[in-house]
């Protein structure tokens, strides 16, 4: 599949997913997503080391690798084994990604993960709606935490991370405290979503609440608008892209040029 000037993307056309994506193709813009991939020119730099934690097909990899260039590298995390072999083709030619199968999460070993005929609503959590999105297949997949990995060598500090994993962004910070919890932390672009965050049997606020309590890197939070302006984030706001800025990098947004709209 081809996307504007990204690199080739390789997709299951068994899936109804892939057939909608090579519908288009060549695709002038990115089909899904534009608003994330906004923010995500305007904030990742060369040199960076950039987290896809979610990757599905690759959409937002394929980006992080151009934008953090030669000199920088990127993380994808995908569980769902049925995308991974073309996740791992895109990639492969890349020369700055690596891909890890597993789900990220607060605990490690091998879990229950259900995936939908929508591989994009795949989760820890058997959240979707039965009659609108079919019988969700249950598979197994592997957990990690991802304080785990770097102190064995298998990644380095991310400088960004991306998170939409459909309800499990608590469980990813959860096993992240090290790594999040700090004055250089990442900035973090991940969804609050109320459906899936149900599906969990937690409330939608309770990832972004759980950034706030970290006292090193100061988290503000902003929700990002369908332009990729970028609006201060409220106390209740279920249904919302959230990007969290440690207060270390807060000047980058006007000096990347980031649009800050102030509510009111």
């Amino acid at each position: 599949m081809h996307i504007c000037d990204y690199p080739p993307i390789y997709v299951d056309l068994r899936t109804d997913h892939a057939r909608f994506l090579l519908r288009g193709e060549p695709w002038p813009a990115p089909p899904r997503e534009q608003a994330e991939q906004t923010v995500m020119r305007r904030l990742v730099r060369p040199g960076d080391v950039a987290f896809d934690i979610g990757a599905n097909v690759g959409l937002h990899s394929v980006l992080l690798s151009r934008l953090v260039g030669p000199t920088g590298h990127v993380a994808a995390f995908e569980p769902n084994a049925a995308l991974v072999p073309n996740l791992r083709r895109t990639l492969r030619p890349l020369g700055n990604a690596s891909l890890f199968d597993c789900a990220l999460s607060d605990d490690v070993g091998p879990a229950q993960f259900f995936v939908p005929a929508d591989n994009m609503k795949a989760s820890l959590a058997n959240w979707t709606d039965r009659a609108a999105d079919g019988e969700a297949r249950e598979v197994t997949c592997q957990r990690a935490r991802l304080d785990d990995l770097p102190a064995a060598g298998a990644v380095p500090q991310p400088d960004f991370i991306k998170c939409d994993v459909e309800g499990a962004e608590l469980l990813v910070f959860r096993g992240a405290r090290r790594l999040l919890d700090r004055p250089d932390a990442p900035i973090v672009l991940f969804e609050i979503n109320g459906h899936t965050a149900a599906g969990f049997g937690l409330d939608p606020m309770e990832a972004k609440n759980f950034l706030e309590h970290f006292e090193l890197p100061e988290y503000a939070f902003y929700q990002v608008r369908a332009d990729g302006s970028l609006l201060r984030l409220g106390t209740s706001n279920p249904w919302s892209n959230v990007l969290a800025v440690p207060r270390s990098r807060l000047a980058e947004l006007s000096e990347l040029g980031a649009p800050v709209v102030n509510a009111g």
